[in-house]
């Protein structure tokens, strides 16, 4: 509590984000890796990718400085994806904008420049687009020709699939017969499975071979003993896919590897033609 109240009072003193101007828009990612969008914060051109595993935008200190952002001290820290605590400082973005889309008072983590995976990415390219703006444009759709949308139109109505485990958005995989929660994270590459996968599916797993893996989370690596399975065919989205190769982690990485299933990462929505992300319907669908 004493953690989120320094967070909070610093966002206190900073007008609510708001969206000026939400309209269907199509960019054109950059890249054939992640979701690395064209945008423009406070006037200056940036490449970002869009990370719905975040729960905040987050950029770097010299970023920060580059975009003329005033940066303050919250004396708070928020957990990577290893489980670990990361200090972080805080900056408001006067106004960020996408395709026809524009958000104004967008709230940035700020981090250092030597921590991962900052200390990999050329400039203008350090820093992720979290889910209050992705909640502001509605929708997030891409193809596999590298045209991304906001803000659809043309949507159709389907079913819920998507719901939260606290802060992280999570949809079903379907394995077999189960129908399993896991985290929806398009700041991952890859896919993790995780222990209670392990346990419940032993017998799939069973010539599986066990290796040492590493697993990234902001300014932390930590170790994992993990099984690897050539390939396991799962559903997501609507859509069978061959995850290939199945990792499969044995151990705690963070809180929820021991309560969800994974984590579905780029690599298996990069299978589909069409990928649908609907906040409006917190509907996910693969085509």
């Amino acid at each position: 509590m004493r953690n989120a109240a320094g967070l909070f009072q610093a966002l206190a003193r900073h007008p609510d984000q708001r969206a000026r101007r939400i309209r269907p828009s199509r960019v054109q990612r950059v890249g054939t890796g992640g979701l690395v969008l064209p945008i423009s914060l406070n006037g200056h051109p940036a490449r970002y990718f869009w990370d719905t595993g975040a729960n905040f935008s987050i950029t770097t200190e010299s970023e920060a400085r580059r975009l003329g952002m005033t940066v303050e001290n919250p004396n708070a820290k928020v957990n990577n994806a290893t489980g670990g605590a990361v200090g972080f400082r805080l900056a408001v973005a006067r106004a960020l904008q996408v395709g026809g889309c524009l958000i104004e008072h967008v709230p940035f983590m700020i981090f250092s420049d030597d921590q991962q995976p900052f200390d990999e990415l050329p400039q203008q390219e350090r820093g992720g687009i979290g889910l209050p703006v992705q909640f502001a444009l509605r929708s997030l759709r891409w193809d596999s020709n590298g045209a991304f949308e906001f803000a659809a139109a043309n949507i159709p109505p389907g079913p819920a699939n998507l719901y939260f485990d606290g802060l992280m958005p999570c949809t079903r995989l379907g394995f077999g017969e189960a129908e399993l929660n896991v985290q929806l994270d398009t700041g991952a590459g890859t896919t993790d499975l995780w222990p209670p996968f392990a346990k419940r599916f032993a017998a799939q797993l069973a010539n599986a071979r066990r290796e040492t893996r590493r697993v990234g989370g902001v300014g932390q690596n930590i170790e994992v003993e993990s099984l690897i399975a050539p390939s396991l065919l799962v559903r997501l989205g609507g859509k069978a896919i061959m995850l290939k190769p199945a990792e499969v982690h044995l151990a705690k990485t963070d809180g929820a590897s021991l309560r969800d299933y994974g984590r579905a990462g780029m690599d298996l929505l990069a299978q589909s033609s069409r990928v649908t992300i609907d906040f409006r319907q917190m509907r996910l669908v693969l085509e």
